[in-house]
Formats: C-alpha cells, structure tokens, sequence
C-alpha cells in the first residue's frame, strides 16, 4: 500500500479529516488509533468506533462521491497510509 500512497504521520489529538468535506483519498492505519467521531447539536464530541493499525478510513466519500460522514482525530500518535483516488 505504501508504495501508491503517501505517509503521513499525525500527533495525537490531530484532526485526520473532517465530516461535511469532499473526499478523494482513503487512508490505511498502519500504526496507532484513530477515533471515529460526530458533534451533537452542542457541539458535544461523540466518538463512534476507535479504529487501530490495519483499519482503514475514509472510503465511504471516496466510493460514493459524496461528502466525508464523520471526522477522524488521531486518538494516539499515528501513522497512516493515504490514497488519492485518480480521477
């Protein structure tokens, strides 16, 4: 994978993508965790899923070419793997 994209590498607490965004990229953890999360109506931070190396994000918007559905923050120093879809 590391080969067709590029790595990245994120502190912990750093905003991966963001829910509403275009998206044309994929990302694959290949160190650390990330948290999957929406904002209640105030504003309120709700985490979803905690995903770990060898998961995989941001493929809903890319397939679908649609916008992002939900924000990813590295829950812990991380390393991922990031895909452009060409077009």
């Amino acid at each position: 994978v590391s080969q067709i994209g590029k790595i990245k590498q994120f502190a912990e607490g750093s905003s991966i993508i963001f829910e509403g965004d275009l998206g044309n990229t994929i990302y694959f953890l290949i160190e650390g965790e990330v948290n999957v999360v929406k904002y209640n109506e105030f504003g309120k931070e709700i985490v979803l899923a905690t995903l770990k190396a060898l998961n995989f994000f941001g493929e809903i918007s890319l397939f679908n070419e649609s916008s992002r559905t939900a924000t990813i923050i590295s829950h812990t120093k991380c390393k991922v793997v990031e895909v452009k879809k060409e077009v």
